[in-house]
């Protein structure tokens, strides 16, 4: 980990979640058994979703799950699933280095089991990324974007009133190309 972009290397302890395909069933059963559980279809087919996020809280930085399939407020604190939590900023390396130590557990994800009223059945498990939008730049691999232009599609201004702005205005796209 570092703690600034051209720091120097440091070691940190990050504690990983690695029994997370578990944790996800035990989850998604408890949601099914409460009646909370509901079914997201994307082109036609049932899919689970859970969108994986990141964020910094006092001296730790945090990478969680959000289940998408409950009825219950999706970004509440108590829908978490924490997977990792280290020491260190949550800068770009330090947020992808972390990642890569979870890939593994959640690329061998593919399927959870849904029952209801008493039928069981396999669906397919869909991630997200959802940050905030530090670290939506630097998954974008923008280094130089401020909140001035906060889009990482775009480089509209940022309003400040929702209330005024024009969804239906044609936007100028950002050049998608990885900062050097």
């Amino acid at each position: 980990m570092r703690d600034t972009i051209d720091g120097p290397l440091k070691d940190i302890t990050v504690i990983i979640l690695k029994s997370i395909e578990k944790c996800l069933q035990q989850r998604l059963d408890d949601t099914c058994n409460a009646g909370n559980y509901v079914k997201r279809v994307y082109k036609g087919n049932e899919e689970l979703w859970y969108a994986d996020t990141a964020d910094k809280g006092g001296d730790l930085t945090l990478l969680a799950l959000l289940p998408g399939n409950t009825k219950k407020p999706i970004n509440s604190p108590f829908n978490l699933l924490y997977l990792c939590i280290f020491g260190a900023t949550d800068s770009h390396f330090n947020i992808e280095a972390a990642w890569k130590r979870l890939a593994p557990y959640l690329e061998k994800i593919k399927y959870l089991t849904v029952t209801e009223n008493g039928i069981s059945r396999k669906v397919p498990v869909r991630f997200f990324k959802i940050f905030d939008y530090k670290l939506q730049k630097g998954e974008a691999g923008i280094r130089d974007g401020r909140c001035g232009n906060p889009c990482v599609k775009c480089i509209c201004k940022a309003d400040t009133n929702y209330q005024k702005f024009e969804y239906d205005v044609p936007r100028v796209a950002r050049l998608m190309e990885i900062n050097k």
